[in-house]
């Protein structure tokens, strides 16, 4: 079965965050959890375009949920990342490539 276009976008930015965290060679534990916390969401919005959105055409008030939606996500991997009461510099360029990333989605 052949990706819609917003599966193929939502799997490109999972793909490109990948990158980003790999840019160093490492994945720390801190990251792996942003990581897969960054994935549930991205698969929970995912769900929430199959079940509500026509993707193609959509009204002012689905842009502005899924504007909603994305800021969620980028909420939860800001408030993973700083737990611990300290962000990293890794930590803060994952964060900072998702923002560019979902920016232009």
């Amino acid at each position: 079965m052949a990706l819609s276009r917003q599966d193929e976008k939502l799997q490109n930015l999972l793909t490109d965050i990948m990158m980003i965290a790999l840019e160093d060679g490492i994945i720390t534990d801190e990251e792996m959890a942003i990581l897969k916390r960054i994935k549930l969401d991205i698969k929970e919005l995912q769900h929430k375009i199959e079940n509500g959105l026509n993707s193609e055409n959509l009204s002012e008030e689905e842009k502005t949920q899924l504007k909603e939606w994305k800021k969620a996500i980028l909420k939860n991997a800001y408030e993973l990342s700083s737990e611990d009461f300290n962000i990293t510099r890794d930590e803060r360029a994952l964060i900072s490539g998702l923002v560019k990333l979902m920016m232009f989605e």
